[in-house]
């Protein structure tokens, strides 16, 4: 069995790559439609204090607005009004599986700087993002010593 058709089966014996191109770019336009449709749209939120409380505001909001929000913050994850996880998720792999829900439809992601740091950020962009503070609560010789580190790690989120 195929998995897939032949879309160039029948274009052997013109060898026309061009129709082949066009056809194969339809067919994926009609799988996949406009990509801006298909992305959860993400809020971001960063700092060093009031991180968790904004987070848990914004699902709120989002979620008397009439939207599914899924949310990671240091509480755990929560899918619209569901906790799945009741520890710190605030890296890659707590933000993809809110990312990868069907049960929700925005995301609210908490990033503190130790995942930022280790693994980055599991969305390419996002539509706000918000830095509550950068102080030197959390500063500590096994990460980040300055203010000035802690302002840098806080910027990537933009």
């Amino acid at each position: 069995f195929d998995l897939a058709p032949r879309l160039d089966r029948p274009l052997e014996s013109s060898k026309s790559t061009i129709l082949l191109e066009r056809v194969g770019n339809l067919l994926v336009d009609w799988l996949f439609g406009d990509v801006d449709d298909t992305r959860m749209p993400v809020i971001a939120i960063t700092g060093t204090n009031g991180k968790t409380t904004t987070a848990r505001m914004v699902r709120e909001i989002l979620a008397c607005a009439g939207d599914r929000p899924g949310l990671v913050c240091t509480d755990g994850i929560f899918l619209d009004d569901e906790q799945v996880a009741a520890t710190d998720e605030c890296t890659v792999a707590g933000h993809l599986k809110v990312l990868t829900s069907t049960a929700v439809n925005r995301a609210v992601l908490e990033s503190h700087h130790a995942g930022i740091q280790r693994n980055g950020f599991a969305f390419d962009r996002c539509e706000v993002a918000i830095c509550t503070t950068v102080a030197d609560d959390h500063l500590g010789p096994d990460t980040i010593s300055t203010v000035e580190e802690m302002a840098v790690v806080k910027r990537a989120l933009l």
